[in-house]
């Protein structure tokens, strides 16, 4: 639950067996949880894996975010390796790497003024020293990207509900 920040190489260990889940950092700090429900399977959309980010159903891998800034070094997959350059491995194939260095070589470099991903929505960080600036996708505004122009593209209402915008906000009319 505490973040991790203190610019050192830490290993971490994340498996998930049925419905719980294990996590440890360098074998030492380990945590432990559930998925609610019966459900014991891991039922994937697509066949996408993101490794170190959050990313938002609707953006995909146009919009990760608070995700790791450092390196990703031997990633594995029921012990088969993932690639981390851009190849293809016999398990995988890499798409993109965003603020992650493919090897974990020499001493990392301080994140700077956008290491704390400022941006929302799937805005790109511009660093300018100690302030930033956040450039904007075309539905979002704000010094953040936070304001969202069209709500109701992420499909908000759910059991067949109508969206309406009202203002930077919606409305939905159920049936």
């Amino acid at each position: 639950s505490n973040p991790l920040n203190d610019s050192q190489w830490h290993h971490v260990f994340l498996e998930r067996m049925g419905a719980t889940v294990r996590l440890a950092v360098d074998n030492l700090h380990k945590s432990e949880g559930s998925s609610p429900g019966s459900s014991e399977m891991l039922n994937l959309e697509t066949p996408d894996l993101y490794l170190g980010a959050e990313v938002r159903p609707w953006a995909g891998a146009n919009d990760p975010r608070h995700g790791l800034a450092g390196c990703m070094d031997d990633p594995r997959v029921y012990d088969s390796q993932l690639p981390v350059t851009l190849t293809t491995s016999a398990t995988a194939t890499l798409v993109r790497l965003t603020q992650v260095a493919q090897h974990c070589h020499g001493s990392l470099q301080i994140p700077g003024a956008c290491g704390a991903y400022p941006c929302r929505n799937g805005g790109t960080c511009e660093d300018r020293g100690t302030s930033f600036y956040c450039r904007c996708n075309s539905r979002f505004k704000g010094n953040y990207c936070q304001i969202d122009s069209n709500p109701c593209a992420s499909s908000p209402c759910l059991n067949n509900g109508r969206c309406s915008n009202v203002g930077e906000s919606f409305m939905c009319h159920c049936p």
